[in-house]
């Protein structure tokens, strides 16, 4: 009944497109991460991954009423003509938003904020922990248990949904809620352990002269996403800012100075509090961006800018419906 509900709302929106979109300028900042390849199969629950048809459908829907712009002009209102303008950014820094991305991006004249979280750019044998459950949730049986130390050396068989499940939600956990040392360190040992299994080789993240191809293309302006894309609500202000300016760092190092706006990790208030936007501040950043759905306008704090996150999954009425509605459809609305 939800998804009929849903499904009704999202024909109805997408229904009105020529008059939303002749009738009143907006600007909407939209977030992806990961892109599926041409043709390949992409999980049926994998939100994070857009596959490539369904990118290239929404940059075309789009193309025919916004100007694609860079962060800067559409937060200061660079446009003035009328039309709505969007901003496309991407987070974490997977390989394949270049390898895949690129060519649709330079098709469709969008430019790109990537925002880079450097330390699984600077170790390939880092995962991130989503990752990590992805691959459990898809682990062949024939692997043997797995004990974790930084678990209390509880063991958890491979070869058992169950334990698979209970596993992921305890790494899910460990990162929202901390602490974040240990969380960290239950990751990386979880990595280790799946590797000699067998079960993991390297992380999917950019790599350093990626980023410099990317920098050097015209299509992408990198900018920091934190060193190891941790909760910054469970970090101390110094941590939080170490965090941050580390990846500026790290970023200039290999490509140059950065763009000057900082995405927080996961975006929404749960996971930053005031320190985050306050060292955000301080360092000079010209915004910061969350996950929380909304027009930007000048009624929106610069270091609390809103993002339309892209689910992966949205056939493209839901899309559209989400673009033309951003400040109506709230994340229980999927």
């Amino acid at each position: 009944m939800k998804e009929r509900f849903k499904r009704a709302m999202d024909l109805a929106i997408s229904g009105l497109a020529p008059l939303l979109t002749h009738s009143r300028r907006r600007g909407v900042i939209l977030c992806y991460h990961r892109i599926g390849g041409s043709g390949s199969a992409v999980p049926a629950d994998d939100a994070t991954t857009i596959p490539f048809e369904r990118l290239e459908a929404q940059l075309r829907w789009l193309a025919g009423f916004c100007r694609f712009r860079t962060l800067d002009e559409i937060v200061h209102g660079a446009g003035g003509d009328g039309r709505w303008e969007v901003a496309v950014t991407f987070d974490d820094g997977y390989r394949d938003n270049l390898e895949l991305g690129r060519p649709l991006f330079e098709r469709y004249q969008v430019p790109v904020t990537w925002f880079i979280s450097t330390d699984f750019v600077a170790n390939a044998e880092l995962i991130p922990w989503w990752d990590l459950a992805a691959i459990l949730a898809e682990e062949p049986a024939s692997h043997a248990p797995i004990r974790l130390e930084e678990l209390g050396g509880e063991a958890f068989a491979l070869a058992g949904a169950g334990d698979r499940g209970a596993l992921c939600r305890a790494l899910k956990r460990l990162h929202e809620r901390g602490p974040w040392d240990r969380a960290r360190a239950v990751t990386e040992e979880l990595a280790r352990k799946l590797r000699a299994a067998g079960a993991v080789s390297t992380n999917a993240m950019a790599r350093p002269a990626d980023l410099r191809a990317a920098s050097a293309s015209g299509v992408f302006r990198l900018a920091p996403h934190t060193c190891s894309h941790p909760n910054l609500a469970l970090l101390p202000r110094e941590r939080q800012r170490a965090e941050i300016e580390g990846s500026r760092d790290a970023l200039e190092r290999w490509v140059g100075p950065p763009a000057p706006w900082f995405a927080y990790p996961f975006g929404n208030r749960a996971m930053r509090d005031e320190s985050s936007e306050a060292v955000t501040r301080d360092l000079g950043f010209r915004g910061g961006l969350t996950t929380e759905p909304g027009y930007v306008d000048s009624a929106y704090d610069p270091f609390a800018l809103p993002r339309l996150v892209v689910d992966g999954r949205w056939p493209l009425e839901r899309f559209c419906a989400r673009v033309l509605a951003a400040d109506l459809c709230r994340r229980e609305l999927g």
